[in-house]
């Protein structure tokens, strides 16, 4: 299977023509993932099926399932290594890759409540990515080339990334020690994000706009080409807000942030340790309470 080397590695599991490292061959539509370590890696890769995630308080043990009328359309591999399983699915027919959006299956995957110190990567070329419940582990790479990526809550001890090129990142809840989120021409959109006092958050659009509702974050980097840009300044606030626009307006509602702190340019001598900087040549920068 072709691995997608522009978007980040992912991790999955998925059934239907299942190989296991030293095991027979299972032909199923669903499978457990019995043997994953508590901080083991889950590495997902697919073509064309979106990828959907949950986790509950009250499964013990992970599973898998390739759902939909189209699942027999795919092989689908998946190697175990020490409790670290990598899933490969992808079509028999590439030519069908074409008409992904013809294609009706889900690559849905249970994570067990003790996963939480464990690493999360999934990669799809066509399919959406989606958190459709509140999952926690250390590390999370979420990754799609023309799908769209939606988290109703993701929490990592490490750093969340999610990437898509022309799709959008929307959700309601991250929090990590970082956070990046890009993507070429969709728009990001959380109603909260956290990273602390001490980590860090970036997002990158070029031609979709960037809003964060509710931003805990002291040391931020947003950049945009023609998107808008809207969020919020966190409370104990102690550093310099760098907000340039070519042509578009700069918008300042936060009642504590005087306008010399909010720049014309990147020349920021402010030795203070917090920074916010955000970029765009054609949006509109908003900052708000």
């Amino acid at each position: 299977m072709k691995r997608f080397l522009f978007l980040i590695p992912v991790f999955c599991v998925v059934a239907m023509t299942v190989i296991f490292s030293g095991a027979a061959t299972i032909n199923n539509s669903s499978f457990d993932i019995e043997d994953l370590h508590d901080n083991g890696t889950i590495t997902i890769f697919t073509d064309v099926p979106s990828v959907i995630i949950e986790q509950h308080k009250s499964v013990t043990s992970g599973q898998v399932r390739l759902v939909g009328k189209d699942w027999s359309k795919f092989n689908v591999s998946v190697d175990n290594i020490d409790g670290n399983f990598t899933i490969e699915v992808e079509l028999k027919d590439e030519k069908q890759t074409l008409q992904a959006n013809r294609i009706h299956s889900e690559l849905r995957v249970e994570l067990p409540a003790d996963f939480q110190n464990g690493s999360l990567l999934i990669n799809t070329y066509a399919g959406d990515c989606k958190i459709t419940s509140n999952v926690s582990c250390s590390k999370m790479g979420l990754s799609t080339y023309s799908g769209d990526i939606e988290v109703v809550g993701a929490t990592a001890n490490e750093k969340i990334s999610l990437t898509t090129y022309s799709g959008s990142i929307t959700g309601r809840s991250l929090a990590a020690s970082a956070i990046a989120l890009s993507t070429a021409s969709g728009n990001i959109k959380f109603d909260r994000l956290d990273v602390g006092k001490e980590g860090s958050f970036v997002a990158n659009s070029m031609s979709g706009n960037v809003e964060i509702k509710d931003m805990v974050a002291y040391h931020v980097a947003i950049d945009s080409i023609s998107g808008n840009v809207k969020c919020n300044i966190p409370k104990n606030f102690n550093g310099a807000v760098v907000a340039r626009t070519v042509v578009g307006k700069i918008q300042n509602n936060y009642h504590n942030l005087p306008e010399a702190n909010i720049q014309t340019s990147s020349d920021n001598s402010n030795t203070a340790t917090d920074s916010i900087h955000i970029y765009t040549i054609t949006g509109a920068i908003t900052i708000k309470d």
